[in-house]
């Protein structure tokens, strides 16, 4: 990718942002692991049950959370 100019205080607040956005990232991954291990573990007879489910639509909804921040990642390191 191109790299566009900037100037210093920008691309400084852009790498800020970048440490900030990997943090969420990271901290996100591991709430959407303790539910996966909750859902892994939810009793065969509960398995149809709507919390399972909220758990279920929870975790897809992070894994595309994650998806985001990491183009939101990819993007930002493509300008600095």
């Amino acid at each position: 990718k191109e790299k566009f100019t900037m100037n210093k205080a920008r691309k400084q607040q852009l790498r800020k942002w970048l440490v900030d956005l990997e943090e969420i990232k990271s901290e996100l991954e591991n709430i959407c692991s303790d539910e996966e291990s909750y859902f892994d573990n939810i009793p065969e007879n509960l398995q149809y049950s709507q919390r399972a489910s909220d758990s279920e639509e929870a975790i897809d909804q992070m894994n595309e959370a994650v998806s985001s921040i990491e183009e939101a990642i990819n993007a930002i390191e493509g300008i600095v």
